[in-house]
């Protein structure tokens, strides 16, 4: 609830429409920050998987190309993070569920 209360101090003590407003909403991620390359890298890792389900025998060989590329640069931008100490990722939630392998 600390939004809350600093959405009521700001009403209270020095109103301003600014000021409410950057306390209501927060700034945004900058589009090239670690942060939104890295869940992009993941976005196009998991799209990249998906595609490999219904890539025909033509696509396979480039479905599995561009499932490694991804692959590889999410674990990079990963590697990235933890040697710069970020904390902000959930340990079990870093890599996605993939498909049964039997």
């Amino acid at each position: 609830m600390k939004v809350d209360k600093e959405i009521f101090l700001c009403l209270i003590r020095d109103f301003s429409w600014g000021k409410l407003k950057k306390t209501i909403f927060p700034k945004k991620l900058d589009e090239n920050s670690l942060e939104v390359q890295i869940e992009l890298a993941k976005k196009a890792w998991l799209i990249a998987q998906n595609q490999m389900e219904w890539a025909d025998r033509d696509m396979l060989e480039a479905a599995i190309l561009q499932t490694t590329a991804c692959e590889r640069k999410y674990m990079a931008l990963l590697q990235k993070a933890r040697n710069e100490h970020y904390h902000i990722w959930d340990t079990k939630q870093l890599t996605p569920a993939t498909g049964s392998h039997s």
